[in-house]
C-alpha cells in the first residue's frame, strides 16, 4: 500500500495544466535545459528531497532525438530508497481501446536488487482505479537499449492516463523515445462468460496445474523464455474442446513441444506411463546438468530478488562432483496424475549446454483454438485469462507458500470450484471475489490478490468482541456516536452479516485477524455521505441514526491515532508510548525518561516503524534473538524435498537500560508481520508482561507475482518459526500473558481497559 498511496499523492499533485491529448509531452525528453527536470515531467518533492535527479542529458547514445533524461541518486538513495518522473494525460482519446506503453531504457549501474519500473496507470471517473501495472515482474537492468513495453485495457470511463518510470536502489538509468498509442477495440477478441462444467472443467483443471509445474521446474531455454501467460491461456482454450482423454493428452502434449524437452503427457494413470525420452540417458552422460532453484519465487530466473529476499535462477553444475551442489539429489522428474484421465512426466534435471533444445520454427507450429486480433492482451474481461489467472494463482500458492503442513485446507479441491466461477464472472467485480475466496483458503494472513474497498468510510474505531461489534472512538463529532454503543446493522444490514461477507473473502490465520480484517472491510465499503445504523447502548437503548462518512484513506490514518502524546506521563511515574509507526528518530530522545520511569506501557496493537525493533536493545542486559526466518529452497514441485535457508536478528544490549519487570507491552490482533517480530522477541525473553489479545498469527517477508488479468498476488513466502525452533509462529501469534479485552461498559466509561490493566499492573510493581 505504501507505493501506491506514494504514486496517488504525486499523481494528485503533478496534472499540468493545458497539456495537449493524446500522447505524452516531451517524449524524447528534447525541451528543456542540459542537466534540469525535462519540460512536461514531474519528480514529486519529496524525492527530490532525498536526492533524486531526473536531469536532460546530451550524446549519451539517444534512441530518439539528440537528448535522454538520466535518472538517479546523486549518492546514496533516501530513505524511500526509490525515485519517480512521471506525467498524466488526458484519456478521452483512449476510451474503450487497447493501448500500448514503450520506452526505451538503458542502466547503467545496477547491483542486485537495483532495477528500473516504467509504470501506467488509468484513472476511471470517481477516484476509481482502472488498469495498472508497474513492471514488478519485467523491471528494466539491461546495460545496453532495451524497450520496455505495457499494454492494457482503458476503461470507457477512463479520465487520466498516469504514466511514468521508477528507480530503485542505486541504479542509475537513462530514458528516451517513450510512445503511447491505441492498438484496437479493447474487447475485440475477448471470450464472453460461459460456464464451465463436467469433462470440459476437467481438462481446463489439467491444463493449469501441468502448465504450473512446467513453468517453474522444467529448465530449458525455450521454457523460460516462453510468455507463460498466453501459453497457458491457449492450453486451456484447447484443452477445454478436448473431446476424450487421448485427444487432451495429444492437445497439452503439442502445445507443451516447442517449449520442452522429455514432457510427455498420456491417457491413463502415472503406472502407465510409456518409456521416458531420451533425455534421461542424456542426463546420465552429461558433463552438466541444469535446474532450477526458487528460494521462494523471484520475479524471473535470472537471479535478481524479490524484495531482495526471493529469487529464482537456472542452475548449472558438473554432473559428477556432488560437493559443493545447490542441486540436491532426488527424484529427477514428476509423474502427476491430472483430471480427465490423464498423466504427465515432467523432468526437472536436464542436460546443461549441447543438449538439443526445442527449436524456435516449432514453437510456430501449433495453431491457437482460438484465434484473436494480433493486438489483444489479456484483461480481467476475457474469460480464458480469467480461468488462466485462477490456475496461475493457484499454482504458485501450491508450489510456493510454505505452510500446507500446518493448515487444514485441502487446496486440491479449491481449484475446479475456483475456475467453475471465474468461467462465468461478468468483468472485474465479479471475478474479485472469486480470487478472494480462493485465496482465503490459503488461511495466510499476507494473502490478496488485488482486494478492493468503496471510495468512503465510517470514521470510527472499533472491535469485535464476544458482546459484538463496539465503537471505541470516532473521528467526527457525530452527538448521536458514543463509546461503548454496540452496532447492530448498518444500512439495514445486520452487522454480523456484513462481518461474515468479508470474512469468506479474507485470508487470515487466526479468528482474531480475521474479525479485525473484516471489521475494516465492513467500515470501508461505504459509498454514500452517509449511512444509517442502528446501535445499542449498555443500557440497552437502541437508537437508529444516520452516521456521516468519510473518505478511506482518511479512516486507514485516523483509525490508530493515539489517546495519549508519546511520552505522556498517563499515571504516576507511568509513561506512554505509542510505537504505532513510530521511528526510533522520536523515541530516541525520550529513552533517559523510560529509564528513570517508574513504568513504561508500548502499546503495539498496529504496525510499528524502526522504534519497534530498535527499543528491544534497550530493554536486555544480553545478546539476543528474534524467530527464525526460514526461506524455503524449492527444487521440486509441491515443496516436495523443500530446505530451508535460515536468518535471524541479533539484538545486542545498548544504553540507557530500561528495566523489562517495569515494563507492559499492549498488543491485540492488528499486530501483523514486522510487529509479532517484536513481540515474539518481547514473548522469548520476557521483555515486558504482554496485555491485551492474541496478534495475527503471520509473520515473514511478502513474496508477490503479478496475474494475467493485472492482480497482483502477494502471501507468505517464508516459514517463521518461533524460538524453540519448532513451533511455526503462523496461526498462532503471540498470545498475551494477561489476555483482556474491550467491554461495552468500560468504554462506556471512558475506560481503554487493556491499557488500564497495564497501569494497574505497573503501579503495584515493587
Amino acid at each position: 500500500m505504501t507505493l501506491f498511496r506514494t504514486l496517488a499523492c504525486a499523481l494528485a499533485t503533478g496534472l499540468a495544466a493545458g497539456q495537449t491529448p493524446g500522447a505524452p509531452l516531451n517524449p524524447s525528453f528534447e525541451l528543456g535545459e542540459p542537466g534540469a527536470t525535462p519540460g512536461a515531467w514531474l519528480v514529486p518533492s519529496v524525492m527530490i528531497d532525498q536526492g533524486f535527479e531526473a536531469a536532460i542529458e546530451e550524446g549519451e547514445g539517444a534512441t530518439d532525438g539528440a537528448r535522454v533524461v538520466r535518472l538517479g541518486f546523486g549518492g546514496e538513495p533516501g530513505e524511500l530508497g526509490w525515485g519517480n518522473i512521471l506525467q498524466s494525460i488526458d484519456a478521452t482519446p483512449y476510451r474503450g481501446q487497447h493501448i500500448e506503453l514503450t520506452a526505451d531504457i538503458r542502466v547503467d549501474r545496477a547491483a542486485p536488487g537495483d532495477r528500473v519500473q516504467m509504470w501506467m496507470r488509468v484513472d476511471r471517473a470517481g477516484g476509481e482505479l482502472g488498469f495498472f501495472d508497474n513492471s514488478s515482474q519485467n523491471p528494466s537492468r539491461s546495460a545496453t537499449w532495451t524497450t520496455a513495453t505495457i499494454t492494457g485495457e482503458v476503461a470507457q470511463d477512463a479520465q487520466q492516463i498516469a504514466l511514468g518510470f521508477m528507480v530503485f536502489g542505486g541504479a542509475t538509468a537513462r530514458i528516451d523515445n517513450v510512445r503511447l498509442r491505441a492498438l484496437g477495440d479493447a474487447g475485440a477478441g475477448n471470450v464472453v462468460a460461459a460456464p464451465l462444467e463436467g469433462r470440459g472443467l476437467d481438462h481446463v483443471e489439467a491444463a493449469v496445474r501441468l502448465a504450473g509445474t512446467v513453468r517453474w521446474f522444467h529448465p530449458t531455454t525455450a521454457a523460460r523464455e516462453a510468455d507463460w501467460d498466453r501459453l497457458t491461456i491457449d492450453l486451456i482454450d484447447a484443452a477445454e474442446a478436448a473431446g476424450s482423454p487421448e485427444e487432451l493428452a495429444s492437445t497439452l502434449s503439442a502445445h507443451l513441444a516447442p517449449h520442452t524437452m522429455g514432457v510427455q503427457v498420456w491417457a491413463g494413470g502415472p503406472g502407465d506411463a510409456p518409456r521416458a525420452l531420451r533425455h534421461a540417458m542424456a542426463l546420465q552422460d552429461s558433463e552438466q546438468i541444469a535446474g532450477i532453484l526458487h528460494l521462494g519465487l523471484g520475479p524471473n530466473l535470472d537471479g535478481f530478488g524479490n524484495n531482495n529476499i526471493y529469487r529464482s535462477e537456472l542452475i548449472v553444475e558438473p554432473n559428477t562432483d556432488a560437493r559443493g551442489r545447490r542441486l540436491p539429489p532426488g527424484p529427477l522428474e514428476s509423474m502427476i496424475a491430472l483430471p480427465g484421465g490423464v498423466s504427465a512426466r515432467v523432468p526437472h534435471l536436464l542436460p546443461a549446454p549441447g543438449a538439443r533444445e526445442p527449436a524456435p520454427e516449432e514453437a510456430r507450429s501449433v495453431a491457437p483454438a482460438i484465434e484473436r486480433p494480433a493486438h489483444w492482451r489479456p484483461t480481467v474481461n476475457d474469460r480464458s485469462a480469467r480461468l488462466a489467472s485462477v490456475g496461475i494463482a493457484w499454482g504458485v500458492l501450491a508450489h510456493f507458500y510454505p505452510y500446507w503442513d500446518v493448515i487444514e485446507t485441502d487446496w486440491d479441491a479449491q481449484l475446479a470450484t475456483a475456475l467453475a466461477r471465474a468461467a462465468e464472472a461478468a468483468g472485474p467485480d465479479d471475478f474479485q471475489p472469486v480470487l478472494d475466496r480462493l485465496i482465503a483458503t490459503a488461511q495466510d494472513g499476507h494473502a490478496a490478490a488485488g482486494f478492493r474497498t468503496g471510495a468512503r468510510a465510517l470514521p470510527i474505531d472499533a472491535v469485535v468482541t464476544d458482546a459484538g461489534v463496539l465503537v471505541v472512538r470516532e473521528h467526527l463529532d457525530q452527538p448521536t456516536l458514543e463509546p461503548g454503543d454496540r452496532i447492530v446493522s448498518l444500512g439495514g444490514v445486520p452487522i454480523e452479516q456484513l462481518l461474515e461477507a468479508h470474512r469468506e473473502r479474507i485470508s487470515a490465520s487466526t479468528i482474531g485477524y480475521a474479525n479485525h480484517r473484516a471489521l475494516a472491510m465492513v467500515l470501508t465499503s461505504l459509498d454514500a455521505p452517509g449511512v444509517e445504523a442502528v446501535l445499542e447502548r449498555p443500557d440497552r437503548e437502541r437508537v437508529v441514526t444516520t452516521l456521516a462518512t468519510t473518505d478511506s484513506q482518511s479512516f486507514y490514518r485516523d483509525r490508530n491515532k493515539p489517546r495519549h502524546t508519546l511520552g505522556e506521563e498517563i499515571a504516576p511515574g507511568i509513561i506512554y508510548v505509542n510505537l504505532d509507526g513510530l521511528a526510533f528518530q522520536g523515541l530516541q530522545p525520550l529513552l533517559p525518561k523510560l529509564a528513570n520511569a517508574q513504568g513504561v506501557v508500548f502499546d503495539l496493537r498496529g504496525y510499528p516503524d524502526s522504534a519497534g525493533k530498535e527499543i528491544l536493545h534497550h530493554l536486555t542486559t544480553e545478546r539476543i534473538h528474534s524467530a527464525f526466518w526460514r526461506v524455503p529452497e524449492i527444487v521440486r514441485p509441491r515443496l516436495a524435498s523443500v530446505t530451508y535457508s535460515e536468518s535471524r536478528w541479533t539484538i545486542m544490549p545498548r544504553e540507557p537500560h530500561i528495566d523489562p519487570t517495569r515494563v507492559a507491552f499492549i498488543t491485540g490482533p492488528g499486530a501483523i508481520s514486522y510487529a509479532e517480530s517484536v513481540m515474539a522477541i518481547v514473548e522469548a525473553y520476557g521483555l515486558g508482561t504482554i496485555i491485551g489479545d492474541t496478534t495475527a498469527g503471520t509473520n515473514g517477508n511478502i513474496n508477490r507475482f503479478t496475474l494475467p488479468t493485472g492482480q497482483t498476488l502477494i502471501w507468505t513466502g517464508m516459514r517463521v518459526v518461533k524460538h524453540d525452533g519448532r513451533t511455526v509462529h503462523q496461526g498462532v501469534g503471540v498470545v498475551p500473558d494477561i489476555p483482556v479485552s474491550h467491554t461495552a461498559a468500560g468504554l462506556a466509561a471512558g475506560v481503554d481497559e487493556p491499557l488500564q490493566r497495564a497501569i494497574d499492573l505497573l503501579l503495584a510493581a515493587p
